[in-house]
């Protein structure tokens, strides 16, 4: 039987001459390829290491505001500081003493209502939210039950509370979580969903004050009460950065309450993508592009090579400078930072 002749002009034989050439050319410059792909990797990670490097003044922005939150005002003898607080009352407390009196000043500042810190500017609405619990989540012995009549478990989706608090015409109902708000996990371990019995108001210190103040009369936090939250967002238009601050309070079945402060901050323009951001998400998945390659390419290696691809210490530089650069990374994501 006669095979049919293979035209050398077919693009099927273009194709493996140009495939035998590469692999040819490959061979015996490697070095000097590996040399150049390691450069271009390293000038496109300091690239984007530069732009999304947020600088130092975003850092002490971040400080300020955890002291301005955390802290009692200097000018203060005594009063509840978030780190604190024990009971509901002392949440109140800190309330007064530090988001009404350093945070959400009454405008006899010199930077005006509004402003805390000479320069920060609260945006939008101030939100209260709680998470309950049922009545009926958990047993009391038949020997205590003449003393104790109300027993609340810990939260669990399956024991939050969604009846109506009476008497409240803001924070009495229970409300869906916004879409995207995603959940929250307390220092206890417990995860919060967004959901819960909300109240606002605007960032003005009379409206903040007079919604507080009526919580606080009503009863709004109880012994149903799990977890308690404020949000707020701030600006800083010196820097031209923008965070979100979340103060959470946990009161936990064993008593007392664990309190914690979470602040992400980050330059506007990111939010805005503005060219500076676009270059950055540009050479990082030029990056994430090169090490996808590196991945293929040494798998290929290690298959034709086997030990001897051990032995070659660019293959292990490559393996270290993406383990240190995306673990790095993935831990700031994980932060917040």
């Amino acid at each position: 039987m006669l095979l049919d002749p293979v035209d050398p002009n077919s693009t099927k034989v273009k194709l493996l001459r140009v495939w035998d050439k590469t692999k040819t050319f490959v061979a015996r410059y490697q070095a000097v390829l590996e040399f150049a792909a390691y450069s271009l990797f390293l000038a496109l990670l300091t690239l984007s290491a530069t732009l999304t490097y947020p600088g130092e003044s975003l850092h002490l922005h971040n400080d300020a505001l955890t002291r301005a939150f955390a802290d009692i005002p200097p000018y203060m003898s005594g009063g509840t500081s978030l780190h604190s607080i024990d009971t509901v009352t002392e949440f109140w407390n800190f309330v007064d003493d530090v988001i009404l009196r350093n945070v959400l000043p009454d405008g006899n500042t010199v930077a005006g209502e509004g402003f805390f810190q000479r320069h920060v500017r609260i945006l939008g609405q101030v939100k209260f939210r709680q998470i309950r619990v049922r009545n009926d989540t958990c047993s009391i012995p038949p020997e205590v039950q003449t003393y104790v009549k109300s027993c609340f478990s810990e939260f669990t989706a399956e024991s939050e509370d969604q009846q109506t608090i009476q008497g409240l015409p803001d924070g009495g109902v229970w409300q869906e979580g916004e879409p995207g708000a995603g959940t929250f996990e307390g220092p206890s371990g417990i995860r919060y969903p967004a959901s819960g019995f909300t109240a606002k108001s605007s960032s003005t210190h009379g409206a903040f004050k007079q919604l507080k103040e009526l919580l606080q009369a009503r009863g709004w936090l109880d012994s149903k009460s799990r977890a308690v939250f404020i949000d707020l967002l701030a600006y800083n238009p010196n820097i031209n950065t923008i965070s979100t601050i979340k103060i959470a309070v946990e009161f936990p079945v064993s008593g007392g309450a664990l309190p914690i402060l979470l602040i992400r901050s980050m330059p506007l323009g990111d939010l805005l993508a503005d060219s500076r951001f676009n270059g950055s998400l540009a050479s990082m998945s030029i990056v994430l592009s090169l090490l996808l390659i590196a991945i293929v390419f040494h798998a290929g290696l290690i298959r034709d090579q086997k030990m001897s691809w051990a032995k070659r210490p660019f293959n292990w530089l490559d393996m270290v400078i993406a383990a240190v650069r995306y673990s790095l990374e993935w831990s700031l994501t994980l932060k917040g930072e």
